[in-house]
């Protein structure tokens, strides 16, 4: 059966493991990402390629993600036309997440209204997402939690930890440019901790306004290393201390939570329902974005690194054993004849 995994984006961790856990062949294609003034005529574009690309490899199932809801749309488009089988994996329900401007936000909706009720199954990243495509009419649902085996980082580079002071801990906040994300929560908090560093990964070009702000109150203790290639990103992974979540962001859980707990690292993250509904242990929540409160939890924490890494690998444990029965509720759908 020949599956294809399809996103409209430079790279996406969760696609690319859906694609190797199905066996299927992944698809990234993105043109003028970010240029928001010229996003219509991207979308156009890529559907455009993306209908060339299904027509022409002929796939009996069809992964796609969401969002933008266009990709699927234009999915559903090729599987109805030939009877094939659509599975939109959403990162999240884009006209709830992010979508502010009321007419664009409708219209949003009401294609993702479409698509959600017309795929054969919708698999979102945790069970608050799960819950509101059902209220949107999907006729079935998985929650497929993300999940990372150790043998990920195989290919890690150790040696980048070299770059950065010793005998300090190094909390590392992995970091995309997204507007909700709060890193300028985090450098307040730390700026007066003694032998804490920071390590904010990331594009600079996104994360110009933190680098501005590190610069403003003269933080000595915060580093920026721009886009890592992977082997030393996961090496980073590795030799900190604590990973850090610090973000605005609504029913999210950054796919880096689950890296984390793969290399063993307690994460300290922002609050929200998903997080807490997930994660029980190993998972340190503060439950409110203000720098007073990130600093008295890292202070409560950091003395405390042995206990929280134990609970860790607890939470990474549990994480498996849900994952692992996730997976196999989804490659049973995947693997029955279409129709049924």
């Amino acid at each position: 059966m020949k599956i294809l995994c399809v996103a409209w984006a430079k790279g996406s961790r969760r696609i690319e493991s859906i694609a190797s856990l199905v066996s299927g062949e992944l698809w990234s294609y993105v043109m003028l990402p970010r240029v928001k003034l010229l996003a219509p005529f991207r979308y156009l574009i890529q559907g455009f390629i993306t209908l060339m690309k299904l027509f022409k490899e002929k796939p009996e199932v069809v992964i796609v993600q969401n969002p933008p809801i266009f990709a699927p749309l234009v999915s559903l488009f090729y599987t109805k036309l030939f009877k094939k089988r659509l599975v939109i994996d959403h990162h999240c329900i884009w006209s709830e997440k992010t979508i502010k401007y009321p007419l664009i936000h409708d219209l949003i909706k009401f294609l993702e209204r479409i698509t959600i009720r017309r795929a054969e199954v919708n698999t979102s990243p945790n069970d608050f997402w799960t819950e509101k495509l059902i209220n949107f009419g999907a006729k079935r649902t998985l929650t497929l939690y993300d999940f990372v085996d150790k043998e990920w980082f195989k290919d890690a580079d150790l040696s980048i930890r070299e770059h950065f002071p010793k005998n300090c801990m190094l909390i590392l906040a992995p970091c995309g440019g997204h507007p909700l994300e709060r890193p300028d929560v985090l450098i307040e908090a730390v700026k007066d901790l003694e032998n804490v560093i920071v390590v904010i990964t990331g594009r600079k070009k996104y994360l110009r306004k933190y680098m501005d702000l590190v610069a403003k109150l003269n933080v000595k203790n915060v580093y920026f290393t721009d886009f890592l290639p992977e082997d030393k990103y996961k090496g980073l992974l590795l030799t900190c201390d604590f990973i850090a979540n610090i973000s605005d962001e609504p029913y999210t859980i950054p796919h880096f939570i689950a890296e984390g707990l793969a290399a063993g690292k307690p994460i300290i993250s922002s609050n929200n329902p998903a997080i807490a509904n997930v994660f029980k242990k190993g998972v340190i929540k503060v439950n409110s974005n203000n720098p007073l409160e990130v600093k008295e939890k890292l202070e409560l924490i950091i003395p405390k690194k042995e206990e929280y890494i134990q609970q860790a690998y607890f939470e990474y444990n549990e994480l498996k054993r849900k994952s692992k029965e996730q997976e196999k509720t989804l490659l049973n759908f995947i693997s029955k004849p279409i129709g049924e």
